[in-house]
């Protein structure tokens, strides 16, 4: 009798017992098997012909698994988004970018000559909040005879973005200071401390007047986390 005329359950329970069981050794469990089966419930299935007639050799092993295909042939890729790959990009660049010095403080210079006086202003182009930099206005007589009623003036817009701002000589009025006669050939020099209180760009002049005439210097400041 073949083992393949036997019902599924019997068929798949008999592989259950000889499908882990090296070659040499498994028909001593397939005939153990079968008496298992004849003394079960198994042995009342009526597709089920088990006698002592079945012999070992009609059962064949169970077929080895099929190898694995070959994937050495193929290659991995790596596949960008657009927007993963800008990020990417703007992450990489970052670090470079502050080396480089594009996210500390840096001081900027401008300047205007007219009628033999020049101003020039040295001031924060960037600064990071909370900190402290200084703004200084320098004012060169390039004339022969002294400068008089010379008074520098700052816009508040620009003023106003700061904190604990500290002027140097001291104001007289609102954002307004007073200087000393400037000679031929000398300058006269002061300060202002600012410390960054309001994130984002901060805008204005400082303006100087002597003798009735006014001159300015635009100013902007940039304040970042």
């Amino acid at each position: 009798m073949s083992l393949r005329n036997a019902c599924s359950v019997c068929y798949t329970h008999i592989l259950r017992v000889v499908g882990s069981v090296a070659e040499d050794k498994w028909i001593r469990f397939v005939d153990a098997g079968i008496h298992q089966l004849q003394s079960s419930k198994f042995a009342r299935c009526p597709s089920l012909v088990c006698t002592d007639t079945m012999k070992s050799s009609d059962i064949q092993p169970a077929a080895a698994p099929e190898a694995a295909p070959d994937t050495s042939s193929i290659k991995p890729e790596v596949q960008w988004h657009r927007a993963e790959l800008i990020g990417f990009i703007v992450l990489a660049t970052l670090p470079i970018l502050a080396v480089f010095g594009a996210f500390g403080p840096t001081l900027d210079e401008g300047h205007v000559d007219a009628d033999g006086v020049r101003i020039a202003v040295e001031y924060p182009a960037r600064m990071r909040f909370h900190t402290v930099e200084h703004l200084v206005v320098r004012v060169r007589n390039n004339g022969s005879v002294p400068l008089t009623g010379v008074h520098i003036s700052f816009s508040s817009t620009y003023i106003q973005g700061f904190t604990d701002v500290v002027f140097t000589p001291d104001v007289e009025q609102a954002y307004s200071v007073a200087l000393e006669h400037v000679l031929p050939n000398q300058s006269a020099l002061m300060s202002v401390q600012l410390k960054a209180d309001e994130y984002g760009w901060h805008s204005g002049d400082v303006s100087i007047t002597h003798n009735g005439q006014q001159l300015s210097v635009p100013i902007k400041t940039f304040i970042f986390p």
